[in-house]
């Protein structure tokens, strides 16, 4: 069975009716999975070199992220049916954009050499996930869970928000402008022969 049909919500509930946006639960850690897989397949579309953990790991993620204090998870729901989610975090003052690996160890490097290279900045919040259902793909559902992580950041401290999304991905595009997101950095790709 294709996995768009797979997610699909409860028969007869169509895209129409209530949304309701709540913190995630452990229950919710089944459908946040099934979602984070089909969104993998999606990104792969977008970007070929991306490399993904397995499915065992996916849900390990998920799970350590509600244990997590400076992380929190909202769930959406339509007509009481899971629909999609947002991950937010509260990154503490520090030097700039969250940076992992070879990256961070040679910023620390540089940083040593010239203390003017990076300014100090107040906490931020960071959006690393917003995946909705693809039947309500284009409906203000990721418009609502946005604007209860922003809250959720705001009350936690965070004076400013970032995250990234795909540049072909042309309504959330619009929809962070239309809130005020600015591009920050652009990454470019160009295949070698």
């Amino acid at each position: 069975m294709p996995r768009s049909k797979r997610l699909a919500a409860d028969p007869g509930t169509g895209v129409a009716g209530r949304t309701t946006i709540r913190p995630a639960t452990l229950d919710d850690l089944r459908p946040m999975v099934e979602l984070f897989r089909h969104e993998a397949d999606i990104a792969l579309e977008y970007d070929p070199l991306l490399e993904f953990h397995s499915e065992a790991n996916w849900t390990a993620h998920v799970e350590a992220q509600f244990k997590r204090a400076d992380t929190r998870l909202f769930v959406a729901q339509r007509c009481g049916a899971f629909a999609g989610f947002i991950q937010v975090r509260i990154v503490g003052s520090g030097t700039g954009p969250v940076l992992t690996g070879s990256v961070k160890r040679w910023l620390r490097r540089r940083i040593r050499r010239d203390s003017q290279l990076v300014q100090r900045r107040e906490a931020f919040g960071f959006i690393d996930h917003i995946f909705v259902m693809p039947e309500v793909r284009q409906t203000p559902l990721a418009f609502k869970l946005l604007m209860a992580g922003m809250c959720w950041l705001r009350e936690h401290g965070a004076t400013e928000v970032e995250g990234a999304i795909w540049a072909k991905n042309e309504y959330i595009v619009k929809m962070a402008h239309n809130l005020g997101f600015e591009p920050v950095r652009l990454l470019m790709r160009k295949r070698l022969q």
